[in-house]
């Protein structure tokens, strides 16, 4: 929590059209989240092994992660009003379904389905306020390269670095529907081939919007377009896998979202609190949900039990959560206002 409030501390407060915000201090927000991390020790938290740091997934089903996919339906409200809102949670309910069911069919598949999903979901919404229109980084091709890179960067990292230990939670999860074919039901050597050419080619196009920011915006926006995935990229080689993608996850991602979405120009404590009470009719029968996907994996202990059955939701709720704000049925709406960086 005070991970959280250390972030938003250092956001700012003014409203969402009121023009680019300084991007440097979420990039220090995370940094400070991340060394924080290494000094206190918190991997651990009671658990070790491939599922050391699953305590941010348990704190993230409350704060910042689950409510910021949990204020869906309140979004479809707002674009749409109740009945429309109704009218729209039916094909968003059923891709969640078609996803579960997917899952059981084809588990491996769906989640390294998921992975790349991530990385695009990752990449287009946390780059948005890097698309400077001075630097070529405006929303086109650059800025659709660098939106890739970067959420591709976030995700390989750990799969580069820590195949085996990265991919054993999702052993886990494919177990519980027989999905993994031999120990880990991956061969872990091309899972890591793969993810380390992916953040090699991430890396690069990193790195050369960063040049092209700093020669033609200004360092602070050059500074965080290469600063967050270093951040990434040294915390996926110095902590437990869970972890470095949790902080991602919590302390950028969702974070931002949340504040984005309830932003009502009183700053940002208050539209991070309104997201959150916005999200409760969709968060509870969510959080219901979740327990019951942690009862297979209690004899793990509460804490794993609850982080597994989280990323599991992750992957059926995912593509829903991604299709309402970057899909074609967003319509004009979200095409407009999702350029200012709302998802």
């Amino acid at each position: 929590m005070p991970v959280v409030l250390a972030q938003l501390a250092l956001l700012p407060g003014h409203a969402s059209g009121a023009g680019r915000p300084l991007a440097w201090p979420r990039g220090a927000a995370y940094a400070v989240a991340v060394l924080a991390a290494v000094v206190l020790g918190v991997a651990g938290v009671g658990v070790s092994g491939a599922l050391a740091g699953s305590w941010v997934w348990v704190m993230a089903l409350v704060v910042a992660g689950m409510p910021h996919g949990a204020y869906d339906l309140a979004e479809m409200q707002r674009r749409w009003g109740l009945r429309g809102a109704m009218r729209s949670f039916v094909p968003y309910a059923a891709a969640f379904v078609s996803c579960g069911l997917a899952f059981v069919v084809a588990p491996v598949v769906v989640l390294l389905a998921f992975l790349v999903l991530t990385m695009v979901h990752f990449g287009l919404s946390d780059t948005r306020h890097l698309r400077i229109r001075a630097s070529g980084l405006d929303g086109g091709l650059l800025g659709r390269a660098l939106a890739f890179a970067h959420g591709g960067v976030v995700i390989a990292a750990v799969f580069a670095f820590q195949p085996g230990v990265s991919w054993r939670p999702f052993a886990e999860i494919a177990g519980l529907v027989g999905g993994a074919a031999g120990p880990m039901g991956v061969p872990i050597a091309a899972l890591q081939a793969a993810a380390v050419l992916v953040m090699a080619v991430g890396g690069l196009v990193v790195a050369a919007s960063a040049v092209i920011a700093w020669r033609h915006d200004t360092r602070m926006a050059a500074a965080e377009i290469i600063g967050v995935p270093l951040l990434a990229v040294a915390s996926a080689s110095a902590l437990p896998p869970l972890l470095a993608v949790g902080m991602y996850f919590v302390c950028v991602h969702a974070t931002r979202h949340c504040v984005r979405v309830g932003d009502r120009g009183d700053g940002a404590l208050r539209a991070f609190a309104r997201t959150h009470a916005l999200s409760v009719p969709l968060l509870v029968p969510s959080l219901a949900i979740v327990g019951l996907l942690a009862l297979p994996f209690a004899e793990l202990g509460w804490v794993p039990a609850f982080a597994l059955a989280f990323l599991l939701f992750c992957v059926v709720a995912t593509l829903p959560h991604h299709a309402l704000w970057f899909g074609r049925a967003c319509g004009g709406w979200c095409s407009k206002r999702s350029a200012g960086g709302l998802a």
